[in-house]
């Protein structure tokens, strides 16, 4: 019969302070991941609230519309295109 590769403690003893190193850095973990879960959803009430609030104050009666709140403007460097299909910054 053979032996068995591992001894009859299986399995192996943990080294004195492997458990207390174990705990420490799963419970900053478990805060880290708690505490990255409130400031988004904090982030993302924050944000829906400001559009919300928005759309309400656009959509209201007698309220003309604010060109810049309709079509806000673009950031990557392109104009708006007319009808035509060229942009305004076009000279023709």
């Amino acid at each position: 019969m053979r032996a068995h590769p591992f001894p009859a403690t299986f399995p192996a003893p943990v080294p004195p302070g492997a458990e207390l190193a174990f705990y420490l850095v799963f419970g900053a973990f478990v805060v880290a991941m708690v505490v990255l879960a409130v400031v988004t959803i904090t982030w993302a009430v924050r944000r829906d609230r400001e559009g919300r609030a928005a759309w309400v104050r656009r959509h209201r009666p007698g309220v003309v519309p604010d060109d810049r709140t309709v079509h806000p403007p673009m950031t990557n460097g392109h104009g708006p295109r007319d009808h035509s299909g060229t942009t305004a910054e076009d000279p023709e």
